[in-house]
């Protein structure tokens, strides 16, 4: 009998203020790539940035004996 008390007696709590974003509220306004972008997908020496730290890191890791 207290269960279903203490059912009848729970409220929610309220928002607190808070508002709960809609789908439409967390919809991001990214366009889709067309591939004529200025930067199209990761160029813009990304490449090449990466070969470079991979390069570094290796000599990092003889220097050390670590793996």
């Amino acid at each position: 009998m207290q269960g279903e008390a203490a059912e009848q007696e729970f409220r929610p709590s309220q928002n607190h203020g808070y508002k709960i974003p809609s789908i439409k509220d967390m919809k991001l306004p990214i366009d889709r790539f067309t591939g004529k972008e200025e930067y199209p997908g990761l160029g813009s020496g990304f490449k090449d940035w990466g070969l470079q730290f991979l390069d570094e890191l290796i000599a990092a890791q003889l220097v050390s004996g670590g793996d």
